[in-house]
């Protein structure tokens, strides 16, 4: 068939809308004489029409069937190619079937297809599956459909099915490469597992194997996020001296990883500008945080001030938790009142939650509340941490009253309580020896099935305790035990005052010993 007419061909049935077998039959009723003897031909037609037309593609084969013609390995894999394109494992896995009851060949090329699929759709069981069916049915397995399974393992964060392939891969003798270890290493970077990842990095050397960047950066935020800060220093130097390029990637991983050590991340950005490496949004909110974290909010709005116009929400959520931490709460509130062309990226819930903060560490609790009135007024949509920060500002000013007001403003909201919520309310109402407000916010939790832990046990305890409510401050070291809290001194020492007011001697004499236990126990470490 010349090839206008084929294009022909192509055009009705790319127009055909909704596409339905008779309209299908009846555009290829022409050529499927002429198929029947090259066979190309439909493939160069199902090819074309699968990029676009997928369904269409898929009467065209049915047609084809109907027909009686012989539908062969190619042209199943035509489609399968395409559905591995879109990452469509369930209708490729189905093809794969048809194959079998139509009686066509699977090759390495239907697998391979069909694990790539699985891959892009994260099903990386029925990956694992099809390299075990590809031995059944003594179809050779190879690097692409090994590195495809691996993949499909390291996405889903299975890191031990991608070990178990990779060992698998040595005893049926497929070659491996960096591609098959980097999938590996990158599996147990999304887990953690910096030693297994650092392990697999220096059997690459073993195995003759070039390690790329790609190696180095999965290990190294494998480190990173362990906290293996020293490893991830290592890694940089053996980097370097592999005479492997150092990105921005590389760097962003590094800085992560070294937690707050800023005076070492402030370094490393030296590092980026003596190699002429551009920082991108990553590295730079990255270098922020670690700042924040090392409570170093000059070094933090150092960096931001360098470059204004690059800074996103995260990184003012950073700088602000980071003047937090530096009870610098008017730098806090001048970040996120005056800068005028970042006012867009301030107001956001994460930012207002650290001026909160800022404000609480500083015990302006007052000034913590007309922020939090500032961002309702301004509509900013607070969530439980915006909350939980006015109500531990609250807890740290002693005012009680007005954190239990905010409770309700987080109930009317429709914002759900957490345990950090009832834990400062609690804490608050202590303070203020308001034990049966206590009571009631154990009650909640426990209806809210939010799990009552030391701290919301030993608040009430400890106001009850002060409000000599003596017979409840029993009743909850018994409720304690039941719900197999475990107390510390502090609790043990509230419940003694319990028990000698209760005229408990035996008990109080019992709590005594526990204390002396739990005292060693925090010398000895």
């Amino acid at each position: 068939m010349p090839l206008s007419a084929r294009e022909g061909v192509l055009a009705a049935l790319q127009t055909l809308s909704p596409p339905d077998a008779g309209s299908v039959e009846r555009v290829l009723e022409p050529v499927l004489e002429g198929w029947s003897r090259r066979p190309e031909q439909a493939t160069w037609i199902l090819s074309r029409l699968a990029a676009g037309h997928l369904a269409t593609s898929l009467l065209v084969m049915d047609v084809m069937r109907t027909q009686h013609m012989q539908v062969n390995t190619v042209h199943m894999n035509t489609l399968l190619s395409a559905f591995a394109r879109r990452g469509r494992w369930l209708e490729a896995r189905s093809l794969l079937e048809d194959m079998v009851l139509q009686e066509v060949k699977q090759d390495i090329i239907s697998f391979s297809c069909v694990i790539t699929a699985c891959e892009k759709g994260n099903a990386w069981e029925f990956a694992m599956q099809l390299l075990e069916q590809m031995q059944v049915v003594k179809v050779q397995q190879d690097i692409i459909c090994m590195n495809s399974a691996i993949s499909a393992c390291e996405k889903s964060g299975c890191w031990a099915a991608a070990l178990r392939l990779l060992d698998g891969a040595k005893e049926t003798k497929v070659r491996q490469d960096t591609i098959t270890y980097n999938g590996c290493i990158s599996s147990c970077e999304k887990a953690s597992e910096w030693s297994r990842a650092l392990e697999l990095l220096a059997s690459m050397s073993d195995s003759l194997l070039k390690k790329d960047d790609i190696s180095f950066n999965a290990t190294i935020s494998a480190c990173g996020s362990s906290k293996h800060w020293l490893r991830v220093l290592d890694l940089l130097q053996e980097m370097s001296l592999s005479s492997l390029q150092s990105s921005a990637v590389t760097f962003a991983a590094a800085i992560s990883g070294l937690g707050p050590r800023w005076e070492m991340v402030l370094a490393l950005l030296e590092d980026m500008n003596r190699e002429a490496i551009e920082k991108d949004l990553v590295c730079y909110n990255a270098a922020i945080s670690a700042c924040e974290r090392g409570s170093c909010w000059q070094g933090a709005i150092a960096l931001l001030t360098k470059d204004m116009a690059r800074a996103d929400t995260i990184s003012f959520g950073a700088l602000i938790s980071a003047c937090a931490k530096g009870l610098e709460w008017q730098v806090a509130l001048d970040l996120l009142f005056e800068t005028k062309p970042a006012l867009a990226l301030t107001k956001t819930a994460v930012t207002v939650g650290a001026a909160i903060s800022a404000c609480g560490s500083s015990f302006e609790w007052i000034r913590s509340l007309k922020v939090l009135n500032w961002a309702r007024d301004d509509q900013v949509k607070l969530d439980a941490v915006v909350y939980n920060a006015s109500i531990a500002a609250c807890e740290k000013g002693y005012a009680w009253e007005i954190a239990l007001n905010l409770l309700g403003r987080m109930l009317v909201s429709q914002v759900d309580p957490s345990y950090v919520t009832y834990n400062s309310l609690i804490s608050a109402c202590e303070q203020g020896r308001q034990w049966r407000h206590c009571l009631e916010l154990l009650e909640d939790m426990r209806t809210a099935a939010l799990q009552c832990g030391r701290e919301a046990f030993g608040g009430a305890l400890l106001a009850c305790t002060r409000g000599q409510a003596w017979q409840t401050a029993l009743l909850l070291c018994g409720a304690m035990s039941s719900c197999s809290v475990q107390k510390d001194a502090d609790v043990c020492s509230s419940a003694v005052v319990a028990c000698e007011a209760g005229t408990r001697f035996h008990a109080a004499a019992e709590l005594l010993f526990d204390i002396t236990l739990l005292t060693q126990a925090e010398l000895q470490w």
